[in-house]
């Protein structure tokens, strides 16, 4: 039985340092609190506190969309 491999591992290295400083200026930028960060091979794991002003998609957005 063939079974694809659907997560690649490009998260390493050099750019998983460069991630983890992204996210953490987006969250000072955007008044945020990164609680974690854990950059894995293939994706990525955030923790994050923020006023409740602000919608969860919200903030999903300003990450997704400035990373």
């Amino acid at each position: 039985m063939f079974v694809p491999k659907y997560r690649l591992s490009h998260l390493t290295g050099e750019t998983k340092g460069r991630l983890e400083t992204i996210f953490a200026e987006i969250c000072e930028d955007k008044g945020l609190e990164l609680v974690e960060c854990k950059v894995m091979p293939d994706h990525v794991h955030l923790f994050i506190g923020s006023p409740p002003k602000n919608a969860p998609s919200l903030i999903v957005n300003w990450i997704k969309g400035i990373s």
